[in-house]
Parts: structure tokens; C-alpha cells; sequence
């Protein structure tokens, strides 16, 4: 009887194992590296298509049966198996070494998957940013990725780089993409903010204030349903910049050190020598009835010869120094990244540079098993001089290259500079900076402090609040020994604070239901402040060079002061679902965006957008089409609202002045206007993703249309409304194209790998729609529908008489008039280019690494009004000119470049006309770097981990038919602007 009841339990056992390794339950847990959660990992059902992918924090749930087996797969660590057992908790670390079997990508308020990815989105890596010799990382975007211009119009030390991406889309909004670091937005458009005491303050950009060596990865978004979760301030595109973390184990430490000298990257054209400079000043007076005699005596013979472009620029004397320090390391429930880093960059032209120390802190901690914190910090402190270029400061160095005349000495028999100069009726930037003291400094606090909660396994609560703080102090003193200045002398401040935070809440669902269905859901509230608060003063007269503060002056000649700020208040929703991975889905709305920027009757707006991918390569009938890796479709639409540049345009201002002798307060002549609304973006994408011939090509073609409604324009109404001008919204702009980026392993072996990339953008803007008050020539422009807005518009320059040495221009028939204003003016060219990009070529032979960037542009047109100044034909004679002048005419049946050169000419020939248009084509060879790096055997019996040495090159060559340096601002004007840098430079990458 026992021996029966013993089987029957045995059997009853076996039934409820066996039932219970057949029921089907849900599994969760946490799939982590040696540094934390990982996102985005793939974990599939083996021998199924089942699966799931963690959240941001590394957490997943799926629902399996006791006996199945999880596979854990994630781009760059080995592939993991875990066996289901009794327990609904598989927790699994990764790790590093895998084949790279899946990306993930950086995106709003999150990672994700690449496959998963429905937006234009294109990362740059750490590798291509830190070692470019450059205070602002900005410039190393340069042709790195599609859609995304960024121009450095100047190559002063710190200056701002114009970025743009998928073109200008407004003309009184905002056109710079947001700047986001560690998930908290930052200031970055701040050229009439942080940093606008001094006389060049257009050349200090806040982005010059961080540390590239920070900078784990550079993310840009460009479409609508990869920018739409940040409403408003996504219009433009946004670039989400991520730091460096920690990992978990021993610390490791890292050192980096690179050393260079710089040059101009394009030398400007050829001034007059004293010979040539007396022979067309002398030829220019006796054309204008002078007699040669006494045109000899105003220009007489000389020994002085000099050449201004020597005492200006430094070339190949200016050093960049950089130098980097930081340790990493963690433990199971902390992890930490800590740096220091120190830039100190000479410009190019005297009296520029720049020198910037910089500290980071980034801490991330499990503080239980449902709750986490984390911290950035980073602090820096910028010291910036600048060189007075961009402006009509004739004192500066950029600008007296081309205009002081070689006839002048720069300093006397003694040694101190020469008082005198022809050019400028005194000073000098030889006088300015043996005399005088300028500069700013700025110190700087980026921090956010986050923490999150896991409600459920499926919810989870996060909470983040980012706060960027400026302080910036910017002071000069002009000495009376400089002519230039005050008898006793003169001196300015300006201090500044400019802020900005953010508080954001997020609640984030994610469920997978069945087999295949997978949902994100992410709820969230944000606000933001940001502004500024300035105070500037000026005074004169000193008792002594001494005594230099302001307090120290008896007289004040200027004070002001300035506060402004503006708030935004958000509540968004973004909804992501896939099938088995094949399909995915995502729906956006941000109700509702609220700015102070905006009048009582349209402060409120409501953004969205909506798309989809479909993973063809993942589908049964794809499977024999072994060639073909990845095949993705992909396609959004969404509608997003553009800010105002300016805070109060809907606002009507008062003016201060004095009336009779009395303080007095009156309105503006701009009225408000309560109904000033958003400006509304309808955004299209549609792109295709591959990779083929396993993975060796690779690339992405994508459509977008991207057209802005209710632009911002200021529009002239009667002045019986005791007003000259209201903002309204009145016009349109689309912005489309096409973009495409490649990539191909050319040769892929043990000990040599060649991979070659590229891409370009083909770009085109319209206007769409204008008020009848705005149609027309605007300056240099004509403002017309169908039309690109910067479209330039100018008399037609025919040349020169062959029998008079006269200008001639062509009128509206086609016929020579010699009367200026007689000439037709046309549409002439237009700023932006019709296509920009660039070519990569990376090659790594055994411990060798040869890396190469270009970056090219084509097809717009730059108005060089420089050179209506140094080919003024005898207008501006108190000016140098180019050496073009030499080619004349002098006589009847000359046939010449330049007319007839007359003192004070009146004819009008240096003025705008296709004469001074310009192809601003260019292709530039920007960055060279051949490297080595130190095998581990090498560095087995010493303290270092790794080791690399490089010898690197920027803007090597650049190839143009554009008289001076192509890179120029992007409404294609140039004015004596400072040149860009070629840089050579020799850098170690040490780890221990």
C-alpha cells in the first residue's frame, strides 16, 4: 500500500512540475553592464521572434513559460542566455566584446533602439570631436552629418559658428537649433545675451565654454517626430549632446595633451607695395586735375615699406594648448566621472585669443531597488580677448590688413608706435594694444540633478531639474597716450548674469501584451525660465594711468542697464508601439505650449506629430535575400510652433529720453499686437535605411518639407495710428530636399580596414508667401514669392570702355549705359547653396590609423563688399588697395579689370553690382589625423592601459574660386572678416 501511494505522489508530482514548467507567467528584471542599466537591449524567446528591448534604465518584463530560454543581445558585449526557471526575476549583466549586433540611439527624453528609430537621426561620436583644435565644438560638425550646416565665419578664438539645420526657417523667430546637454536645455543662441559688453561682442559664443573632451556623443535631430516632444523649441532641430559617464569597477584614469600653431587657412589677396601704392595715388590725383608735379609731393618717394600683414597675423606663431585629465570607475550601485580640462588658443591676428579652464562631476546611484539619482556638474571659467574684425573698427588688425597704407611706419625711431596713420586719421591695433587693455571673463555653471522611482514594473517616475548659469565680466581702459582716446583717458564695465533652467516630470509606462505588442508610453510635464540682467558703464578723464577702475574717473559718459526673461510652460505625450518588431508606430502631442513671448490671445499652442517604420528585412519573405541586412522604410508628419528671437514682439516698448530739459518716458514707434502668434511648422519625412553585403554598404535617403506659416514680419501701418510698425504674422517660407548619406567598407581584413563615407544635402528655399509691404528690393536683397529670401539683387556690371576707361553697367534692354542709376537691377544669385556635405575616409593598417574629413559646398553667391572697399577705383584714396587695381586702364584701348582711377571717383563704380559677386563655392580638406596606437604588449610592463599619439591637421587646403576665405555668414555678405585657422598639431591619449 505505501509502495502505491508513493508512485501516486510521485506521478501527482511529476503532473505538477510539469504543469507548472508549461504555465505561462511574466518575467522582468534588469539587464546592466559593469556601470549600470543598459537601454535598448534586445531580449528574444529563442528559437522564436518573441521579444522585448529594455526601457532607459535597463528594465524589461515579458511574459514566457518556466523551461524557455531569454537571449540578451546588445550592440558591442556578448550575447547572453538565461534559462527560465521558478523565479520572475532574471537579472543580467553584459559583457563587452560582442559583434556589434544592434545600435542604439539617443532621442527625446530617452535611447532607443536604431532599428526602432522613425525620425532623421544622426549621432556623432566622441572620436570625431575631442582632439579638433578648437574652442568651440561646434565647428567639428562640420560636413559630419546630413541637413546640418554649421559655418565659422570667423576664426576668431571662441567666436560663434552659424549652425543651421534643413535651412533658415524664419526671419524675426528663432533659426538655431536647441542645444541639449544630459537632457536639460541650455543657452546657446545668446549673441545679444551672454556676452555683449565690449566692442565685438558678436564674436563670444556660450558653446566655446565647454570642454569637447567631455563629450561622449553628439545627437542630431532633424525631423518631426524625433523633435516634436520638445515643442517649440524643437522647431528649429535639436542636437542633444551627452557626456561621458562612469563604468563600474577600479578607476581608471586618462590623460590627454595636444600642442599646435596655426596659420591662416587662405591668405588674403595682395595689397600695394609703396612703389605701387605711389603710383596709382599719384595717377589717381593727376586724373582728377591735379598736377603731376604736386601729385609727386603728396606722395613722395620712401623707404618705408610696410608690410601690415606681418605685424597683424601670427603666422605659425600662434599656439593652441590643450590638455585634459580625468578618472571614471563604480561600484554594483555608484558610478562616477570626474574631469579637468585646460584650453589656451592664440588667434590668428594679434590681440585675440582665448583661455578656458573647465571641471565636470557626473554621478549616478542606485539608491535602492526601485529608486536612482543622478548628478552633472561641470563649472568653467573663459578668458577672451578679441580682435575687433567683423565691424568698422579701421583700428583693428583683420581690418587694417587691407586698408593701412605701406607709406606709414608702425613705430618710431624710439620704439613706441607711430601716432600717425593715413588710414584711420590716428590709431592703430599697434597703438591699441601697446596701450590699451581689453577683455572678458566668464564663469559658468551647468548642472542637473535627477531622480527616478519604479512605481511597478511597468511605471516609472522620473524627475529632472537643469539649471545653466552665466556670470560674465567684461572691462577695457584706453590709455590717453593713445591718441585715440580721451585726454584722460577713458574705461568701461559691463557685468552680467544670464540663466536658464528647466524642471521637468516625466511618468513612463512600458507593457509588453501578448506576444508581439509592445508599448512606451511617456507622460510629461515641463517649465522653463530663462533671461538675463546686465549693467554697463563708461567714464573718462583719470588723474593717472595708475588709477584704472571706473570709480577712479571724474566723469561718466554712459550707463545702462537691462533686464529681460521670458517662461514656457509645457504638458506633452508620446506614445511608441511596435508589432515583432517589424512595425513601429509613434504619436507625439505637446498640449500645450505656453510662452510669456506671446500676447494674452495666443500665448497657448499645441503641437504634434505622428509616424511609423517598417522593417522590411525583418519580415519571413526577406529571409533568403541573404545580401541584404537591413531594410527600413520609414516616414513622419508633424506641425511645430517657432519663438519669437525677441521677447517682447507682441509687446509695445517705451523709449527714455529727455523732453525740455526734463527725464521723460514716450512709446516706441512699434505698436502691440495681443493677437502675435506662433509661428507653425508643417514638417514631412520619408526616408529609406540599408544595409547590404553583410553590412559592408550601408547608408540612408531621405525627402523632407519642412514649410513655416504665419511668419513673424514687421509690418509699416499709417502713422495716424501713432505708430510706424506692428509685428504680425504675415508670410511663409518651405524649406525641402533631399538628403543622402553612404557608407562602404571598402576593405575589411585582419590587419587593414578602409571605410569610406559621405554625405550631402540637396537644399532648396522658397518663399511661399509675403505681405505687399515686404515685396521688393530690400538692401541688397529683393524680397519676392517664389524666390529664395536671400536672393541677391544688384545692378549688372558690364565692364569697363575700352575708349574711356569708364564703368559700364547694363539697363533693363540689354544696352551700355554709363550711368549707374540708370542700370537694371536683377536677380543675381542667391546666399544658400543648392547642395553642402562631406567625404570621410578612415584606414587603420595593424597599430596605424590614417583618418581624413572633407567638407564641401556649392552653388551660392557672396556679395564681398570688402572689395568695394579695396577696389574703390580712387573712391576711398585715403585707403590701401589690392594689388587687382594694378590692372587698370590708363589709356585708349586698354582693355582692363578697373576703370579709370580717380581721386574721390564719383562715378559710382565700387558700388553694388555682379562686379563684386563672387562664387562661394568651396571644398575644404578639414581635419587629417594619422595616429598610432600602442599594443598592449608594448604596454604590458609599464602603468599605462593604452596609448596613442597623433599627428593631426585642420582646413589643410581649401579649394575656391572665392577671393578670401569661402566659410562666410550664412546671408552670404562678407565684410573684412577674421580668417580661419589652418592648425597643425601633435597630441598623446594616454589611459591607466
Amino acid at each position: 500500500m505505501k509502495t502505491k501511494f508513493n508512485g501516486i505522489l510521485t506521478l501527482l508530482l511529476a503532473l505538477v512540475v510539469q504543469i507548472s514548467f508549461a504555465q505561462t507567467k511574466t518575467v522582468s528584471g534588469t539587464v546592466s553592464d559593469e556601470s549600470g542599466g543598459l537601454p535598448g537591449v534586445s531580449i528574444l524567446i529563442k528559437g522564436t521572434t518573441k521579444g522585448t528591448e529594455t526601457n532607459f534604465d535597463g528594465k524589461y518584463s515579458i511574459k514566457v513559460s518556466s523551461g524557455d530560454v531569454l537571449v540578451f543581445r546588445y550592440l558591442g558585449y556578448k550575447t547572453a542566455e538565461k534559462t527560465v526557471g521558478t523565479s520572475n526575476t532574471i537579472n543580467v549583466t553584459l559583457v563587452e566584446g560582442g559583434e556589434q549586433l544592434e545600435e542604439v540611439v539617443i532621442v527625446g527624453y530617452g535611447t532607443k533602439a536604431k532599428r526602432a528609430t522613425i525620425g532623421s537621426i544622426t549621432t556623432v561620436k566622441s572620436e570625431d570631436i575631442e582632439t579638433v583644435p578648437a574652442a568651440n565644438f561646434v565647428e567639428a560638425l562640420q560636413g559630419k552629418a546630413t541637413g546640418l550646416q554649421s559655418i565659422s565665419s570667423s576664426g576668431q578664438p571662441g567666436s560663434n559658428s552659424a549652425v543651421r539645420i534643413r535651412g533658415s526657417a524664419s526671419v524675426n523667430g528663432n533659426v538655431e537649433p536647441l542645444y541639449i546637454i544630459d537632457g536639460v536645455p541650455v543657452s546657446a543662441n545668446s549673441t545679444s545675451d551672454l556676452g555683449s559688453g565690449g566692442l565685438d561682442s558678436g564674436n563670444r559664443d556660450p558653446l566655446s565654454n565647454l570642454n569637447p573632451s567631455d563629450i561622449e556623443s553628439v545627437t542630431i535631430l532633424k525631423d518631426a517626430s524625433s523633435t516634436s516632444i520638445y515643442g517649440a523649441r524643437g522647431a528649429n532641430g535639436i542636437i542633444l549632446i551627452t557626456t561621458k559617464k562612469g563604468r563600474q569597477g577600479k578607476a581608471k584614469f586618462t590623460f590627454s595633451s595636444q600642442v599646435g600653431i596655426s596659420a591662416r587657412a587662405v591668405k588674403l589677396f595682395d595689397v600695394l607695395n609703396t612703389s605701387e601704392y605711389n603710383e596709382l595715388s599719384r595717377e589717381a590725383q593727376v586724373n582728377a586735375g591735379v598736377a603731376p608735379a604736386i601729385a609727386v609731393l603728396n606722395f613722395p618717394d620712401t623707404d618705408v615699406d610696410t608690410d601690415w600683414a606681418d605685424l597683424a597675423y601670427r603666422d605659425w606663431t600662434a599656439v593652441t594648448k590643450r590638455h585634459n585629465f580625468s578618472v571614471s570607475g563604480g561600484s554594483e550601485n555608484i558610478n562616477y566621472f570626474m574631469s579637468v580640462g585646460h584650453l589656451a588658443q592664440e588667434g590668428i591676428a594679434v590681440g585675440s585669443g582665448i583661455e578656458r579652464l573647465t571641471s565636470s562631476l557626473n554621478v549616478q546611484a542606485k539608491t535602492s531597488e526601485i529608486t536612482r539619482f543622478g548628478m552633472n556638474f561641470s563649472y568653467s571659467r573663459t578668458e577672451q580677448a578679441t580682435a575687433l574684425a567683423e565691424s568698422a573698427f579701421f583700428a583693428s588688425p583683420v581690418v587694417g590688413t587691407y586698408l593701412f597704407v605701406p607709406t606709414d611706419a608702425p613705430y618710431l625711431a624710439d620704439g613706441t608706435p607711430n601716432p600717425s596713420n593715413s588710414a584711420t586719421g590716428g590709431t592703430s591695433f599697434i597703438q591699441d594694444l601697446f596701450y590699451d587693455n581689453e577683455g572678458s571673463v566668464t564663469d559658468r555653471i551647468l548642472a542637473n540633478f535627477n531622480g527616478a522611482i519604479d512605481i511597478s514594473d511597468d511605471l516609472t517616475l522620473k524627475s529632472t531639474f537643469g539649471i545653466d548659469k552665466s556670470f560674465f565680466n567684461y572691462s577695457s581702459y584706453g590709455n590717453p597716450l593713445n591718441n585715440s582716446n580721451p585726454s584722460g583717458g577713458s574705461a568701461s564695465r559691463t557685468y552680467q548674469e544670464v540663466y536658464n533652467w528647466t524642471w521637468t516630470n516625466t511618468l513612463q509606462y512600458v507593457k509588453t501584451f501578448g506576444e508581439n505588442h509592445n508599448l512606451d508610453v511617456l507622460l510629461g510635464q515641463e517649465i522653463n525660465k530663462e533671461g538675463f540682467d546686465d549693467l554697463s558703464i563708461g567714464v573718462e578723464d583719470f588723474p593717472n594711468g595708475i588709477l584704472q577702475n571706473v570709480g577712479s574717473a571724474s566723469s561718466v559718459t554712459f550707463h545702462s542697464s537691462n533686464t529681460q526673461d521670458s517662461s514656457l510652460k509645457s504638458f506633452f505625450l508620446n506614445t511608441n508601439y511596435n508589432f515583432n518588431k517589424k512595425y513601429y508606430f509613434n504619436g507625439t502631442i505637446r498640449r500645450r505650449d505656453a510662452s510669456s513671448r506671446f500676447g494674452p490671445n495666443n500665448k497657448w499652442g499645441t503641437f504634434w506629430s505622428v509616424g511609423g517604420n517598417w522593417n522590411i528585412s525583418s519580415e519571413d519573405f526577406m529571409q533568403d535575400v541573404k545580401w541584404v541586412n537591413l531594410l527600413k522604410v520609414k516616414s513622419s508628419y508633424g506641425v511645430q510652433g517657432n519663438l519669437p528671437s525677441n521677447r517682447y514682439t507682441w509687446q509695445g516698448s517705451f523709449l527714455n529720453d529727455r523732453y525740455n530739459g526734463t527725464p521723460a518716458s514716450f512709446p516706441s514707434s512699434t505698436a502691440a499686437n495681443p493677437n502675435l502668434k506662433w509661428e507653425e511648422q508643417n514638417m514631412f519625412n520619408v526616408g529609406l535605411e540599408f544595409a547590404l553585403f553583410n553590412n559592408r554598404l550601408s547608408g540612408e535617403v531621405t525627402y523632407f518639407n519642412r514649410e513655416t506659416n504665419d511668419l513673424i514680419f514687421s509690418q509699416q501701418i499709417e502713422p495716424s495710428n501713432g505708430f510706424n510698425q506692428v509685428f504680425s504674422n504675415v508670410g511663409a517660407f518651405v524649406n525641402k530636399g533631399f538628403e543622402v548619406e553612404l557608407s562602404y567598407d571598402v576593405v575589411s581584413s585582419e590587419k587593414f580596414n578602409w571605410t569610406l563615407g559621405g554625405n550631402i544635402t540637396f537644399l532648396e528655399n522658397e518663399v511661399t508667401e509675403l505681405d505687399p509691404g515686404t515685396v521688393g528690393p530690400d538692401g541688397r536683397y529683393i524680397r519676392e514669392v517664389g524666390e529664395a529670401w536671400n536672393t541677391f539683387y544688384a545692378r549688372r556690371w558690364a565692364g569697363v570702355d575700352v575708349a574711356t576707361g569708364a564703368p559700364m553697367w547694363l539697363d533693363a534692354n540689354d544696352n551700355i549705359t554709363f550711368n549707374y542709376n540708370s542700370a537694371s537691377r536683377e536677380k543675381v544669385g542667391k546666399a544658400n547653396p543648392d547642395f553642402f556635405g562631406g567625404i570621410s575616409s578612415n584606414m587603420n593598417y595593424k597599430n596605424w590609423s590614417l583618418d581624413l574629413g572633407l567638407s564641401f559646398q556649392y552653388g551660392n553667391t557672396i556679395y564681398n563688399e570688402t572689395s568695394r572697399i579695396t577696389n574703390s577705383d580712387g573712391a576711398f584714396s585715403g585707403f590701401n588697395q589690392s594689388r587687382d587695381q594694378l590692372d587698370r586702364w590708363q589709356q585708349p584701348g586698354d582693355v582692363s579689370a578697373n576703370p579709370q582711377r580717380i581721386q574721390g571717383n564719383a562715378s559710382q563704380s565700387n558700388q553694388l553690382s555682379t562686379r563684386f559677386m563672387e562664387d562661394g563655392s568651396f571644398i575644404r580638406l578639414r581635419n587629417v589625423q594619422l595616429g598610432y596606437n600602442f599594443s598592449k604588449d608594448m604596454t604590458k610592463n609599464t602603468f599605462l592601459t593604452g596609448a596613442k599619439i597623433f599627428l593631426q591637421g585642420t582646413n589643410l587646403l581649401t579649394i575656391t574660386d572665392f577671393n578670401g576665405d569661402p566659410e562666410q555668414s550664412l546671408n552670404g555678405w562678407h565684410w573684412f572678416v577674421y580668417p580661419n585657422p589652418q592648425t597643425v598639431s601633435l597630441g598623446v591619449n594616454l589611459s591607466f
